[in-house]
Order: C-alpha cells, then sequence, then structure tokens
C-alpha cells in the first residue's frame, strides 16, 4: 500500500509550508513528520514527499541518506544514541555505553527482540559541557552516572514513563578568583582591595557620539575645534632645463702621407 500521511499530520504539513519562502526549504520537517508515522523512511516515503513538495526524487533521496536522524530502517519504539565524541569519552562515555549494551544485550546499531530500544551511537550531541550524556527520542539526558542510566534502561524496559530529564542548574560555581581566600592560622585577615572607581566622562560633543573629555569638563574648557584640512598650494610649474651639449671627441691628426716606393731602374 503506498505512504500517505493522516488527515490530522497532512494538515500540519500544510501550515508547516506557509513558514518557508519555497517547498524545498520545507523537505527536512516534512520528512520528519513522516517519520513519525511511519517510523522510518523507506522509499515509498520518498516518492511520496517529491509528489507533494513538487521536488525531484533523487534531492529527497539525497536528504535522507545524508542526516542520521532519518533512519532508512525500521528501529526500535525508543532509540537511544550515546554520544562518543572526545569530551563524552573524557567523561566516561566508554562505560555508559558498555552499561546501555549489557543491560540491553545487543551491540551499537542493534535493536532489541522486542522492539523497544535501538542503541545508536553519537557524533557530538552539542552538550560538551554536561558530559557524558545520551539522547533517548528527542530528549537529553545530561551529567549521567552508571545508576542513572540502570534506572532509565530498566523503566524503558518495563514500558513506565522514564520522566522528564532533571533540569541542569543554571548557576555554575564560582570562580577561584571569586572564592573567598582562607588566611593561614595565626596570619591577618585578608583584606579585598577596594573596586577601581569607575570611569568618569563629560557631556558628549555636540553633533558628536564622543564624550568630552573629562579634564576639559571639569576645566570648563570648550573642545578643540575640528581640524580642517589646509589648502594645498598650487604647484609650481616644472623648470626646462637648458638640452645639454654633447661634449666633441678629441680630434685625432689624419695620418702622415705614405712616401712614394723609389723602384729600380
Amino acid at each position: 500500500m503506498p505512504f500517505a500521511l493522516s488527515s490530522e499530520r497532512d494538515r500540519e504539513l500544510d501550515e508547516i509550508l506557509t513558514r518557508y519562502p519555497t517547498r524545498m526549504a520545507a523537505c527536512i520537517p516534512a520528512l520528519h513528520l513522516c517519520q513519525e508515522q511511519n517510523g522510518y523512511i523507506n522509499d515509498d516515503v520518498i516518492t511520496w514527499v517529491a509528489h507533494r513538495l513538487d521536488l525531484p526524487p533523487a534531492h529527497v533521496k539525497g536528504v535522507v541518506t545524508f542526516y542520521t536522524l532519518f533512519n532508512q530502517h525500521p528501529v526500535g519504539k525508543h532509540q537511544i544514541w550515546v554520544c562518543r565524541t572526545l569530551p563524552c569519552a573524557l567523561r566516561g562515555a566508554g562505560d555508559v555505553l558498555a552499561r546501555c549494551e549489557k543491560k540491553l544485550g545487543i551491540k551499537a546499531g542493534e535493536t532489541t527482540k522486542d522492539g523497544k530500544v535501538t542503541l545508536k551511537t553519537a557524533e557530538c550531541l552539542a552538550s560538551c559541557g554536561t558530559a557524558p550524556m545520551m539522547q533517548i527520542d528527542k530528549d537529553y539526558y545530561e551529567n549521567l552516572t552508571l545508576e542513572e542510566v540502570d534506572r532509565i534502561l530498566e523503566k524503558i524496559m518495563a514500558g513506565q514513563p522514564i520522566g522528564r530529564p532533571k533540569p541542569l542548574s543554571a548557576a555554575p560555581p564560582p570562580a577561584l578568583s571569586a572564592r573567598p581566600a582562607v588566611p593561614a592560622p595565626g596570619a591577618p585577615p585578608v583584606v579585598a582591595a577596594p573596586p577601581p572607581p569607575a570611569r568618569v566622562t563629560g557631556p558628549a560633543i555636540a553633533g558628536s557620539d564622543k564624550p568630552r573629555p573629562l579634564a576639559q569638563t571639569l576645566g570648563g574648557v570648550a573642545p578643540p575645534p575640528p581640524r580642517v584640512p589646509s589648502a594645498k598650494p598650487p604647484p609650481a610649474p616644472p623648470v626646462k632645463s637648458a638640452p645639454s651639449e654633447r661634449p666633441r671627441p678629441p680630434s685625432v691628426p689624419p695620418p702622415p702621407p705614405k712616401a712614394p716606393e723609389k723602384k729600380d731602374e
């Protein structure tokens, strides 16, 4: 049976098309909508999207094969992506992946026999500051411990709701320079230095966005007038120099006349 969106999702697609200047720009959200209904993108879905958006099927196929979030094969009810790039790897992503494989009885890239979970690895999920982390369907679970991974997987396998991820604290720990110094025993108390005085400037100069220097404001001295470039004098006419005479080469005296030869009589 050829693929087609339900009437409710088709109306949602019509609303999506109004947000984009062209139908080609709406290709990715249209594919996500189809994947939510079908579970993965096959050739029937590609053909339907190409016809619905008036696009070449090769273009839609290229989008599907380029982005890893589009499933080209059937997957489980839940998808788990474990980030494995360097920040997460340094914070224990390898242990998180090993625990997932052990609890689920599958390797990365496989689906459990009951079709509940597909386990995958991801190349950076843009949560480096809260590593290690993993994405389950559309939610991020960050700052993971192995105990937290066990709790999440047990609820998934039991068909229970996982619960929303814990909100991360918006207030980072204070920097070392902001923490109070602890004096050594017997040492005098440390007195914090007063903050530097704020830089004060005078009122702005009329016709300019730059503030007037404070010294001129306090002294009542008017700002110097704007510098006007002086007019350049006209260039002097070029001086013609008299043509130089070439020195004559020294005169060479002609050779002496050759004496006539005497003939023997």
